[in-house]
C-alpha cells in the first residue's frame, strides 16, 4: 500500500520548473532598479556628506594654520582638473564647471588628521584656493584612474635656489617639497645623491665643474618614487674689482670709480654681482645707461636686467662684449664710494 502511494505522487515536470525560475526573474528584474537606485542613492548621499566634512575641516585648517591643507605647491587649472573627470560635483551634489580662474590642488589628508577621516574608497576630492570650496571628481576618466591607482609612486621634483648663474661661492638651497602623490598621502622622506653619494643635508655649495643631482621620494604608504636626475652646472668666479684699484672721475660733483671688464665670447648667464649694502645715495651706470638709482635709501629706478635683494644687486645676461661701469655712492655720512666693497663677474662657458 505504502509503495503504492509513493509511486502515484507527482513530482515537478521541467515545464513547471521552468516556469518557476521565469517567475523569480521577473521579480529580480522589477526589483533591480530599486535596489540600484538606493545604492546610487546612498553613494549621493555619502558624497556629499564627505564634501561637507572635509569643507569643515579645511576651514578650521586655515583657522589654525592660514593655509588650506594643500599637496602640493603647485597648483592645477580648472581644464586640468575637467579631465580628470566626466563630472565634477560640489557639497550639494551639483554637477558644477569650475571657476576658470581657480587654483585648484589635491587635499593632503594627512594635514587633516585631526579634523576629519580621509574618505574609503577610491573617492577624490579638490580643494579650490583661495576660496577653501571643495569638489567631487565623479566618473574619472583614463587620466584621472591613473592618478589614483593605489599602486601609483609618488613624484619627485627638484627645486634649486637659486637655479641659474650659480658660482663656486653661492649657498644652494635644494628642496623636494613640490614633489607630489596622486593618492593624496604626503611626502615623509627624501634621499639625495650628489655625484654618486648620499646626502642626508643637500644644501651648501657644489665645487666648480659639471655635477649630476639624483633624488627619490617616499609618501605616507612607504612607496618611493622612481630616481629623478638633475644636470648642474657650477661656474668659477673669473674675475673680481675692488673699488680701490680703479680710475676715479668726478661728475657733477660727486666721484665715480670706474672699472672695465670683457665678457668673452661663447660665455652664457653672465652676469655682474655687487653687494648691496643699503646707501642713502647710489647712481650705477653700465656704458653710460642707467642701471640703478638709490636716493634716500630708496631704490628710485632699476633696470629691466637688474634684480636685488638685502644681500646683492645683479646685472643679468650680460652677451659678449666691453663693458664700462660706474658707480658713485654715498653712506648718508658724507663719504662716498664707500657703499659698495666691490664687484665680481660670473659666466658658464
Amino acid at each position: 500500500m505504502l509503495k503504492k502511494q509513493i509511486k502515484n505522487k507527482k513530482a515537478f515536470t521541467l515545464i513547471e520548473l521552468l516556469v518557476v525560475m521565469a517567475i523569480i526573474g521577473v521579480l529580480v528584474l522589477l526589483a533591480m532598479p530599486k535596489f540600484a537606485g538606493q545604492t546610487k542613492e546612498a553613494k549621493l548621499t555619502e558624497i556629499k556628506s564627505d564634501s561637507k566634512q572635509l569643507e569643515n575641516a579645511s576651514e578650521r585648517y586655515y583657522i589654525d594654520k592660514q593655509d588650506w591643507p594643500r599637496l602640493s605647491d603647485i597648483p592645477y587649472t580648472a581644464e586640468q582638473v575637467e579631465t580628470f573627470a566626466q563630472e565634477i560635483t560640489n557639497k550639494t551634489g551639483q554637477v558644477v564647471t569650475l571657476d576658470a580662474t581657480g587654483s585648484y590642488y589635491d587635499i593632503d589628508y594627512t594635514k587633516l588628521q585631526q579634523y576629519v577621516q580621509k574618505p574609503k574608497d577610491n573617492t577624490h576630492y579638490v580643494i579650490q584656493n583661495p576660496v577653501g570650496d571643495v569638489f567631487y571628481l565623479k566618473n574619472l576618466t583614463s587620466i584621472g584612474e591613473s592618478r589614483l591607482d593605489p599602486n601609483a609612486k609618488p613624484v619627485a621634483v627638484i627645486t634649486i635656489t637659486p637655479n641659474t648663474a650659480m658660482d663656486s661661492n653661492t649657498n644652494i638651497v635644494w628642496a623636494y617639497g613640490n614633489s607630489s602623490d596622486a593618492d593624496g598621502d604626503s611626502i615623509v622622506a627624501a634621499e639625495w645623491i650628489f655625484d654618486g653619494i648620499k646626502k642626508d643635508n643637500p644644501n651648501g655649495t657644489l665645487s666648480v665643474g659639471s655635477h649630476i643631482i639624483e633624488l627619490k621620494v617616499k609618501d605616507a604608504r612607504g612607496l618611493w618614487s622612481d630616481i629623478i636626475s638633475q644636470n648642474v652646472e657650477i661656474s668659477a668666479a673669473i674675475q673680481s674689482f675692488s673699488s680701490g684699484s680703479n680710475t676715479i672721475y668726478y661728475d657733477g660733483g660727486y666721484p665715480h670709480d670706474m672699472y672695465t671688464f670683457n665678457v668673452p665670447e661663447g660665455a652664457v648667464n653672465a652676469q655682474l654681482k655687487f653687494p648691496y649694502i643699503e646707501p642713502y645715495y647710489t647712481v650705477f651706470k653700465m656704458n653710460g645707461v642707467n642701471m640703478l638709482n638709490i636716493s634716500g635709501y630708496r631704490v628710485t629706478y632699476v633696470a629691466p636686467s637688474v634684480t636685488y635683494n638685502s644681500s646683492y644687486i645683479t646685472i643679468n645676461n650680460l652677451q659678449p662684449g666691453d663693458y664700462t661701469i660706474s658707480n658713485a655712492s654715498s653712506t648718508g655720512n658724507g663719504k662716498y664710494n664707500e657703499a659698495y666693497a666691490g664687484f665680481t663677474l660670473t659666466y658658464k662657458h
